[in-house]
Formats: structure tokens, sequence, C-alpha cells
């Protein structure tokens, strides 16, 4: 007992020495005497982790990781940049005594020889060298390194992710130069917390099914919190690595996953995610890449047994179909993309949620309601307010189930039917027959982008004997092209009078109110003209589409000379 408490008291004299070290230095090669002493700490703090006995009361307490992870934040969140660069270092190398890898089996080694210096009393030690950064600078006294395991989620998220953050963008950047072999390397930060982090990953999906760490750190991570307190370039980093590990796991793992993601914690992401990309906080590939990974992480979790339909429509929402998706339908495949890939995992997931059924189940009954207007958390709009995209965004995720849920062109033909089974000639909104003609050519317009209602490679086109012409579609479909031509080319005549009316002489509003309804109505007349080039390139044997198309070309030539 005698010896126990001298160790435990020697250990608490070289932790406040290192703790007071890291606490008032702030010249570096200073900082690199403390942390073999740190190593050894580190080291008998998980030896002494597992161990079932007391303290007594005239005893010190012993040390535990909340000890040791205040003792790194000392440097990891120091003021100075160049301290935090160097403690990120540091403990991503592995040199203050904690495993960053995941652990692999090792031959037990021979460390008699070493035993006496394993229990030194020594307080400090000294590097071999002050000035330069090195790899290999510690004293190599063989020191068992704690576990990854005895670092705790809050630790990773809120102390070392934090402190790259900090670093990332300033001055003294993400690299570290290191003194190797008489020159000079450098090792990216980045690479290392992102090993790190795969790592992590990894050792908390190996834990037991009672483990709950592993769905707060993927939470956390992925939250909205993260997102809107780091940079894009930290994010990037965080989701990648995270996710990449997970689909790694999930692809050799015969376990069900033991991740369960909070569905108000992906709401909230959601929107901070959609802020970020409407304030122009991240460029067009860096948000194909986040989307990828947010896909990844839901499709190796625990499916959701509850399902909010408005969820998972806000989900579908942010995987749009390719702007080239008709262009390149008739072609072979290319290279996988990471939008290609977004939409494989999402799909995984879909078909997963509920009891496997749901996704085929609430596709038609939401594509229904959505035409009857019962999915839609506002009111009607006139349609000279201009582009009510929520309402686009609703139908196109409605689509996106219909397509990733299996046959999408027998789930989606009723609703659109619903809307465009007759001619719809009116553009006022308070007509039901035009809200319901209008929610159905925008079922219409995404899922011909989606290729489930298109005549190319769905049944809809036949090509003759000679297969070097494609018949015209069935009559039934004609019909209902016919029908949705009119529908289009009676708002673009009413919207196209409108704007000669606002512009013209006897209209007497102000310039303001004039700019405004002129805005609005030409995107509403874009993205009609834009619902005519769909159908013409999904039907492109449709004789009624040929027509309209060769006739609104014809007037603008008659117009143009006039």
């Amino acid at each position: 007992d005698e010896s126990r408490h001298r160790q435990n008291v020697n250990l608490w004299m070289k932790y406040i020495l290192c703790f007071e070290m890291l606490e008032m230095e702030t010249v570096l090669h200073l900082v690199e005497q403390v942390w073999e002493t740190v190593k050894e700490i580190a080291s008998q703090v998980a030896a002494s982790s597992g161990s079932e006995e007391g303290t007594a009361n005239n005893q010190l307490p012993r040390l535990a990781w909340d000890d040791i992870g205040s003792l790194l934040c000392r440097v990891l969140l120091s003021e100075a940049p160049t301290m935090r660069k160097l403690g990120l270092y540091r403990f991503l190398s592995g040199d203050t005594g904690v495993e960053v890898t995941v652990p692999k089996a090792k031959p037990v080694a021979d460390t008699s020889d070493e035993g006496e210096e394993n229990d030194s009393t020594a307080f400090m030690r000294q590097p071999e060298s002050k000035g330069n950064i090195k790899p290999s600078a510690l004293t190599p006294a063989v020191v068992q390194p704690a576990p990854l395991s005895i670092v705790s989620v809050a630790f990773v998220l809120d102390v070392v992710m934090r402190s790259f953050d900090y670093i990332v963008g300033t001055k003294v950047g993400i690299n570290m130069q290191i003194e190797e072999g008489g020159g000079y390397k450098s090792v990216s930060i980045a690479d290392l917390l992102s090993s790190f982090l795969s790592s992590y990953t990894t050792m908390l999906a190996s834990s037991t099914m009672e483990d709950t760490r592993l769905s707060e750190f993927v939470n956390r991570v992925f939250g909205s919190e993260l997102l809107q307190s780091h940079k894009s370039r930290s994010v990037l980093l965080f989701y990648r690595s995270v996710a990449t590990a997970l689909d790694t796991i999930a692809s050799t793992a015969d376990d069900e996953s033991s991740l369960n993601m909070e569905p108000e914690s992906i709401q909230a992401t959601i929107r901070s995610i959609r802020s970020i990309f409407s304030s122009g906080g991240a460029p067009k590939s860096m948000q194909e890449r986040l989307k990828l990974d947010l896909a990844l992480v839901l499709k190796n979790s625990t499916p959701w047994k509850k399902v909010d339909a408005s969820l998972v429509l806000q989900i579908l929402a942010l995987y749009p179909p390719s702007e080239e998706g008709l262009l390149m339908m008739d072609n072979e495949p290319t290279e996988e993309t990471p939008q290609s890939m977004a939409r494989s995992a999402i799909g995984t997931w879909l078909l997963g949620l509920g009891d496997g059924t749901w996704a085929t189940n609430a596709a038609s009954a939401c594509a229904s309601a959505f035409v009857l207007g019962q999915l839609l958390p506002f009111g009607e709009m006139d349609i000279m307010s201009g582009v009510n995209a929520a309402e686009r965004e609703i139908g196109m995720a409605i689509s996106i189930l219909c397509s990733l849920s299996g046959n999408g062109s027998e789930l989606l033909w009723p609703a659109v039917f619903k809307g465009l089974q007759s001619v719809v000639l009116t553009v006022d909104s308070s007509t039901p027959g035009f809200c319901k003609a209008n929610r159905s050519m925008i079922l219409l317009e995404f899922g011909c982008k989606e290729g489930i209602l298109s005549g190319m490679g769905n049944g809809d086109l036949i090509m003759d004997k000679s297969k070097q012409y494609m018949m015209p579609p069935p009559p039934h479909i004609e019909s209902l092209l016919s029908n949705a031509v009119q529908f289009i080319l009676s708002q673009v005549m009413s919207m196209s009078t409108t704007l000669f009316e606002t512009n013209g002489g006897s209209n007497e509003s102000s310039g303001s109110t004039r700019s405004s309804t002129s805005n609005s109505a030409s995107s509403y007349i874009a993205i009609l003209i834009g619902q005519l080039r769909v159908l013409h390139l999904a039907y492109p044997s449709s004789v009624t589409l040929s027509q309209a198309v060769d006739s609104m070309l014809e007037d603008c030539v008659n117009s143009l000379a006039t």
C-alpha cells in the first residue's frame, strides 16, 4: 500500500509539473520537453482505469481520462495557433500516450531492460533536441500507450476537432515541417486528423450494442451545431472521414448497425445545410460531397421503424435529378459521380424504412395527396406571385420517392392523370382544376427528369420492325401530353399578356412594382418553357409536342419580324 501510495504521489507531481508547463509556456522547444512525461502519465492512467480498488480518505484520488484531457486542452485550446498546431501534431501522431489507431495484435515486447526506466520517479524528461520538431525526439522508453477507447466523445468533438478548425485558414497553416534524415518533410495535420477520425469511428463501431457512444458521436458530427460553428473545409474533412469509415465497416460487418440517427437531429441538419448552400458558403463540388457523406451515414444507420413522411421528403429534396439526365438517358452510363453514389445510398436507406415496404406504400399515397393539395403547408397562390419553390420541391421529392421505390411509372402515373386527364385552360388559381393540373404537371416534369415517365425505355414508346423509327406514344399518353401542352401554353399566353400590360403605357404602377411583377412573371415563364422542353426530350416522337414546339418557334420568329 505504501508503495502504491508513493507511485500515486509521484504521478500527481508529474501531472502538476506538466500542467504548469503547458499552461504557462509559449516557447515551442520548452513545451516539447513535456510530451514523454505526458505519455507516461497517460499510460499509467490507462493501466489503473480498470482497477476496482478504492481510494482511502487520506490518499490522493487517482488520475482519470478527464484529467489527461484537461492537461491536453492547455495546448490544443491555446490562444496561440502555433501551440495548437504543435499539440495537434503530437496528439495525432501518438506522442501523448494515446494510441491513435485501431489496435492490432502485436507480439509481446521484451521490456526487462527498461523496467527501471519505466518506474523512474524523474518528473520531467529532456528531449534530444530543443530547436527542431522531430518525430523521434522523444526518449524511446517502452511505455504501453493508452487505448483509443479511453478518449471521450466530448474531447474529440469539443477539443480536437475544434482545435483543427481554429488553425484552418490561418497563417500557421495545416502542414508541419518535420526534420528527418538531415532534411525536412511536410506532414499534413488534415491527413493525420482524417486517419484518427476513421480509427475512432471504427473503434466505436466495434463496441457492444449497449454502448451508445457511436450514435452520440455521429449525431453530433452530422448535427446542425457543428455545421454552423465550423468552417466548410473542416466540415468536409469531418464528414468524409466518418462517413467513409462507416461505409467500410458496413461492407465487412455481418451484424446489424448499432448507429441510430435521431430524426430531430437530421431535420435540424437539413435546415443548416440549406442555409449554407443558399448563402454561397460552399461551392458546388463541396455541396455534392457533403450530401454524399450524409447519404452514406443514413444508409449505414439503423432504419427508422416509425417514419415521418414529411422528413423523408425533406431529405430526398436534397438529391434532385441531374440536369443532364434526359440527355444522357439513351447513352451508355458514365463513371460514378458523387451525385449518382449519393442517390444509390439514399435509395438503399429508403427501401429499409419501416418494415421494408414503407417506401412503396407511401409513394403512390403521397403523389395522390400532393395533387389533391393535402401535402401543402400553405394556401393556394396566384400564378402572378411567381414560382412557388416549396410546391415544386415537394413535387420533386415525391417523384424521387417513386423513382427509388421500385416501379416508379406505376406509382406516379395515376396521380398525374388526376389533374391532366382533361383540358384545363383557366389560369385562375382559385379554380380547383387549375391547382390539380399545376401539381400534376410538376409530377410529370420531374417524373420525366427521373426517367420513370418518359418513353425512353419505359414501354411508352415502341420501335417499328426496322428499329429505325419510334412509334408515337399510346393514345392515352398522347391525349395527356396534349392536355399538358395546352395547359402550359395557356399560362404562357396569360403571363405574356401580363408582362405587356405591366410595361405598357396604360399601366400606372410604380417602377418597383413593375420590376417585381416583371421578374415574377419572367421566372414563371422560364419554368413553363422548361417544362415544355422536358416533355419534348422525354417524348421525342409525340406529334402534339412537336407541333407545339414548332408553333412557338414560328410565333417567336413572326414577333421578331414585326
